[in-house]
C-alpha cells in the first residue's frame, strides 16, 4: 500500500475514533449536568477555574471502580448532585488516545458545546480541523474543507452498535433518571468526601455485548462538574493483556449562552434535511 493511501486510512481511522468518543461524551454529558443553582454559581464565578489540587489517577488504574457495584443509594446520591437542565454547556477539551500498537499517544484538542434540545458540537482544532454535530438521530461531520457527511441511526444497517442503539439509550437518559440506565449498563461507583480534592468516579459497562465491545469500559469523574471521561478497550484478541485508552479532560466549562460559532454549527445542521441514505456527502460549506 502506498503512502498516500496509508495516510488516508489513518485519517479515516482517527475520525471513527473521534466519533466513538463524541457519542460517549454526548451520553455522559446528558447525565452529568449541573442543577440550576450550581450552574448559576459556576456561570458568574468559576467559568475558567479548574478544581484545586486535583490529583488525576492514571487511566488504567481507574478500572478499580469496576470492583464496586453501585447501589441504588449511591445512584440516588449522585442523581441529587447532577440533574438534567435545559442549560447550555460549553468549554474546551483535551483528548489523548493511547493505542497499544503505537509507541506515541494521539493527542487532540478543541471546543465542545451541548444543549439537550439542540444536540452536541465537537469541534476539533488540532491536529486537523473537523467538526461533528449530533442532532437527534443524525451525526453530521464537517471536515476542514467544509465537506459535509451525514450518518443516521434510523437507517444504519452496518454493524455499528453505537449508532443502532443510541436512540433507545437517549430515551433513558433524557428522563434524567440514573436508575433507568441500569437496563442498559451495569453501574459502578466510588464516592469522594465532599471536602476532599478527589474526584467521584462512575463506571458504566454496557450489557449488550456489541455495545460493550464498541465502548469498552466507560469511566466518568467529577467534583461539582464533570472533569474527565476515560474509555478502556481491550487492544485486540491477540493482545488481551493490553488496553487502548481514551482520556478526555474538560476545562473552562461554562453555562453561558452559546457563543456565535457554536450557535452557527447548530443552525447549519438543524436546517439541513436528513439525507435519504445512511451516509451522504454534500457540497462544502464555509467553516470558521
Amino acid at each position: 500500500m502506498n503512502k498516500p493511501k496509508r495516510v488516508v486510512r489513518w485519517i479515516n481511522k482517527l475520525i471513527v475514533i473521534m466519533q466513538c468518543g463524541l457519542i460517549a461524551v454526548f451520553l455522559l454529558l446528558l447525565i452529568t449536568q449541573f442543577t440550576p443553582s450550581q450552574a448559576a454559581d459556576m456561570t458568574y464565578a468559576q467559568t475558567e477555574q479548574k478544581p484545586k489540587d486535583v490529583l488525576l489517577t492514571p487511566p488504567a488504574d481507574l478500572a478499580s471502580v469496576f470492583d464496586s457495584p453501585a447501589s441504588e443509594q449511591d445512584l440516588q446520591q449522585l442523581a441529587n448532585q447532577v440533574s438534567l437542565t435545559h442549560e447550555n454547556t460549553q468549554g474546551l477539551f483535551e483528548q489523548t488516545r493511547h493505542l497499544a500498537v503505537l509507541k506515541r499517544p494521539l493527542s487532540s484538542h478543541g471546543t465542545f458545546a451541548f444543549n439537550p434540545n439542540l444536540g452536541m458540537v465537537w469541534h476539533q482544532q488540532a491536529p486537523f480541523v473537523t467538526t461533528m454535530v449530533m442532532h437527534k438521530q443524525q451525526l453530521t461531520t464537517i471536515d476542514g474543507n467544509g465537506n459535509i457527511s451525514h450518518s443516521t441511526a434510523k437507517n444504519a444497517q452496518s454493524a455499528n452498535p453505537l449508532m443502532q442503539q443510541i436512540p433507545l439509550l437517549m430515551q433513558h437518559l433524557l428522563s434524567g433518571d440514573l436508575m433507568a440506565l441500569q437496563d442498559d449498563f451495569s453501574m459502578f461507583y466510588l464516592a469522594s468526601d465532599a471536602n476532599s480534592t478527589e474526584l467521584w468516579t462512575l463506571g458504566l459497562l454496557a450489557k449488550d455485548p456489541r455495545l460493550q465491545q464498541a465502548l469498552g469500559k466507560l469511566i466518568i469523574q467529577g467534583q461539582q462538574q464533570i472533569n474527565r471521561i476515560v474509555m478502556l478497550n481491550q487492544a485486540s484478541a491477540q493482545q488481551a493483556d493490553r488496553l487502548d485508552i481514551t482520556d478526555i479532560q474538560f476545562n473552562q466549562v461554562n453555562h453561558l449562552p452559546l457563543n456565535v460559532e457554536n450557535a452557527a454549527w447548530f443552525d447549519m445542521v438543524n436546517v439541513t434535511p436528513a439525507p435519504p441514505t445512511t451516509t451522504e456527502k454534500t457540497s462544502p460549506v464555509t467553516t470558521q
